[in-house]
C-alpha cells in the first residue's frame, strides 16, 4: 500500500527527462493535498474552480489560470474546491544542464540568491506554461523539447518583468520555523497510525505544547490534532480507492480504535460516510 508521503524523494520522470506529470481532479484518490516537500521544483496550473495553497506558512487563493510556482524544499499543501488541476515537478538541473549552466538568472535561482514570486496570473507569464502542459499532456513527438523550450520562455519572462525579489535575511528566520513545523509533520506521516499526543509533536520541535499549538496553526491554519486526524482521513480515503480491505481494518490502520469515531471523523472531512466514499468508488 502506498502512502501519501510527507517528504518525497524519487526518482521523477525519467534520468533522462526529469520531469513528472499530474492532472488532479475530483475523482483523483489524492485530490487533497496534504503539507509535504521536495528536493525538486513544481508549477502548479488551475483549470477550474479554485485551490487554497498555504506555501511557507503563507496562504494564497488560486483560481482559474493561475500558476503557482513552489521551489525546491519549500512545505506546502493545498485544499481545492471544486477544482481541477495540473502540475509538474522537475529538476531545475535539467535546464542547466542543456548549454544553459552560465546563464546568470537560471543560476541565482538555483543557489537561492533570488526568490521567484510564488503565484502568477499574467498572461505574459503564463501563456509559455500552456504550451508546456498542452505538450507533457499529449506526450506527442518531440514533446520533450517544446517542454523544455516552453519552461525557458516561462523563466525569461519571469526576469523580464521583474517577478522576482532578492533573497532576505529575514528568510533565515522563517526558514528555522519551517524546519520545526518539518520535524512534527515527519512524526504524523511516520507515525500517524498510533496514538500520537500534543506532547510528543511539541517534544519534535523543543517547543512547549501550548506555544506548539501557536506556532502549527500559525503555518497550517489548523491545530496539531485537527492536521492528524485530517491526515488519517486522508490516508483511509486512499486505502480506501486502492484495496479490497474492510472499512474497519483501513480505520484501525489509520490510528482510530473506535470505529464509530472514524465514521464521525470521516464525515466531518469528507461530507460523507465512508461507506458511501467507498461505494462510489466502487461504482
Amino acid at each position: 500500500m502506498q502512502d501519501i508521503r510527507f517528504h518525497e524523494c524519487r526518482q521523477r520522470g525519467t534520468v533522462d527527462f526529469p520531469i513528472e506529470y499530474h492532472y488532479i481532479n475530483h475523482s483523483h484518490p489524492q485530490y487533497e493535498m496534504p503539507f509535504h516537500w521536495h528536493i525538486e521544483y513544481e508549477i502548479i496550473r488551475i483549470l477550474e474552480g479554485e485551490f487554497k495553497l498555504i506555501l511557507e506558512g503563507k496562504e494564497y487563493l488560486l483560481k482559474k489560470n493561475d500558476i503557482a510556482f513552489i521551489k525546491d524544499g519549500n512545505l506546502h499543501g493545498g485544499t481545492p474546491k471544486d477544482c481541477t488541476y495540473e502540475c509538474i515537478v522537475f529538476d531545475f538541473n535539467i535546464l542547466r544542464q542543456r548549454s544553459f549552466l552560465t546563464d546568470t538568472f537560471l543560476r541565482k535561482i538555483a543557489h537561492h540568491k533570488i526568490s521567484i514570486h510564488p503565484v502568477h496570473s499574467k498572461s505574459s507569464i503564463t501563456s509559455p506554461l500552456t504550451s508546456m502542459f498542452d505538450a507533457i499532456r499529449s506526450e506527442g513527438e518531440g514533446y520533450e523539447l517544446t517542454v523544455l523550450g516552453s519552461l525557458l520562455l516561462f523563466f525569461a519572462a519571469l526576469q523580464q518583468e521583474e517577478c522576482y525579489s532578492k533573497s532576505k535575511d529575514s528568510e533565515l528566520k522563517t526558514q528555522k520555523s519551517i524546519e520545526q513545523l518539518k520535524a512534527s509533520l515527519e512524526i504524523i506521516v511516520t507515525d500517524y497510525a498510533k496514538p500520537l499526543t500534543l506532547q510528543e509533536l511539541s517534544k519534535a520541535c523543543g517547543l512547549s505544547p501550548k506555544y506548539f499549538c501557536r506556532f502549527f496553526q500559525e503555518y497550517t491554519n489548523r491545530t496539531p490534532i485537527d492536521y492528524l486526524n485530517y491526515y488519517r482521513i486522508e490516508q483511509a480515503c486512499y486505502q480506501i480507492s486502492q484495496s479490497e480491505d474492510t472499512l474497519t481494518d483501513i480505520a484501525f490502520r489509520c490510528g482510530f480504535n473506535d470505529f464509530s469515531y472514524f465514521i464521525k471523523t470521516f464525515k466531518k472531512y469528507k461530507g460523507i460516510t465512508p461507506k458511501k466514499y467507498q461505494m462510489i468508488w466502487k461504482e
